[in-house]
């Protein structure tokens, strides 16, 4: 079990109402968690302690877009390599 969860609250509003989406993610590192959180500028942002209960609730919320340009620029180039091989 990781040791910080950061969760997000994105808002969106529209005619209909307003959407709400929770994404979390976990981490032993906080500096992890913000950099992750500054690809959601508009959102509202939380990091706390992470625990068995938090951990068992939260993680199916868990956010596994890429964080970093290099981690983007990998998951691209996995993704090319599998879609030439189809």
């Amino acid at each position: 079990m990781k040791k910080y969860l950061g969760i997000i609250k994105i808002e969106t509003e529209s005619f209909m109402g307003t959407n709400i989406r929770i994404l979390t993610k976990f981490s032993d590192y906080k500096r992890v968690i913000n950099k992750w959180a500054k690809s959601y500028p508009n959102a509202k942002k939380i990091i706390i302690k992470n625990d068995e209960v938090l951990n068992s609730f939260f993680e199916d919320f868990e956010d596994f877009a890429p964080v970093t340009e290099d981690e983007k620029k990998n998951a691209q180039k996995l993704y090319d390599e599998i879609m030439k091989n189809d």
